[in-house]
């Protein structure tokens, strides 16, 4: 019998206590016709060991261990086992709900989207953080396709908190994404899910938002997109680079022009926030970064009614630029938990 669904999770070195949680809220959930394909990407700690153990004790755990390439390549490979009807990612330090799945089958009996959107909640610590949505179920229209791709660029202000960006707290149609070829790219150690999910809804014909919140999202001191990143300026021109072939091949609209320009802007004090707030020195090389395009003219080429967090962002960027003051900048990214929960953690 074919699983309704097969649940990803990539696993690399997670810790114990995070990965038994999150691998108990899938053995344990209420609904079984389910697959759950368990990637090790190479991990050298307890981890393999927890999987293995899993693994041996429920059947409908798949597990394949593999040399370390990175999550990217982990979910492809998760993608292409899958054999449910919809799939599904897990992060590894995260948890369902335990009806989770159930109700999502509840909800496929009378509807086959191709990708279904639930709510969440965010963790810190053991504070958990209902998502802020304020949406019931909803079937986005074909003529909303665009506007969910600018959601992911940061350059729309609807439906305001929905997770459009990330591969967790969605079900999507297997067979949608094994025939379009739709997976992540692999080497990519930033934005990769924002690529990924833009690629979805250039194909996804029905989209539906599923007001329930059962997937917990742990934000985790320790993880790589909450650590200082060196490369972080290289890793933006690369993700740049990829968005301006997107928008060229697939022959965006000039809206998404726009969006590219937006993504600079706030991509720009991502890059303070994550490298160059933490030293005086690297502040000096972020002000030389500012006279440089995109960055340079990026804040000209958008439309303040569109972005999303746009007033002080915006504004900010342009009084660093016209009076030369770094230290706007750092002020404003002083609370790192408040920006952490505003701007980085969709």
């Amino acid at each position: 019998m074919i699983a309704i669904i097969s649940i990803i999770i990539p696993v690399y070195n997670t810790e114990d206590k995070y990965l038994r949680k999150c691998l108990n809220s899938v053995v344990e959930q209420s609904y079984q016709d389910i697959q759950v394909i368990i990637v090790d990407d190479g991990s050298k700690n307890e981890a393999r060991k927890i999987c293995d153990e899993y693994a041996q004790q429920f059947p409908i755990i798949k597990l394949l261990h593999i040399e370390n390439q990175g999550v990217s390549n982990a979910r492809n490979i998760g993608i292409k086992e899958a054999s449910g009807e919809y799939l599904m990612f897990l992060d590894a330090d995260d948890w369902l709900d335990v009806n989770l799945c159930s109700n999502l089958v509840e909800y496929l009996n009378n509807n086959t989207p191709d990708v279904i959107v639930f709510n969440y909640s965010k963790v810190i610590g053991d504070i958990i953080i209902p998502s802020p949505v304020n949406l019931t179920n909803y079937s986005f229209k074909p003529s909303e396709m665009k506007e969910l791709q600018l959601i992911i660029l940061r350059y729309s202000k609807q439906y305001n908190g929905i997770n459009l960006c990330t591969p967790w707290c969605k079900l999507y149609k297997t067979e949608m994404i094994k025939q379009n070829e739709i997976f992540f790219m692999k080497g990519l150690k930033r934005a990769e899910d924002m690529l990924f999910n833009l690629n979805v809804l250039e194909y996804a014909k029905d989209v539906r938002f599923f007001a329930n919140a059962g997937y917990f999202y742990r934000i985790n001191e320790l993880s790589e997109s909450q650590s200082l990143t060196p490369q972080i300026t290289e890793m933006s021109y690369q993700v740049r680079g990829y968005l301006e072939e997107f928008i060229k091949v697939r022959k965006k609209e000039a809206v998404f022009y726009e969006a590219l320009n937006a993504y600079c802007i706030e991509n720009i004090f991502e890059q303070l926030y994550m490298y160059y707030s933490h030293d005086k020195e690297k502040l000096k090389e972020f002000y030389e970064l500012l006279k440089k395009e995109p960055f340079k003219t990026a804040h000209k080429n958008v439309r303040i009614t569109r972005l999303r967090y746009a007033k002080l962002q915006l504004y900010t960027l342009a009084a660093s630029l016209q009076l030369r003051r770094f230290f706007i900048l750092g002020i404003y990214y002083k609370n790192k938990t408040a920006l952490r929960g505003k701007f980085f953690s969709y």
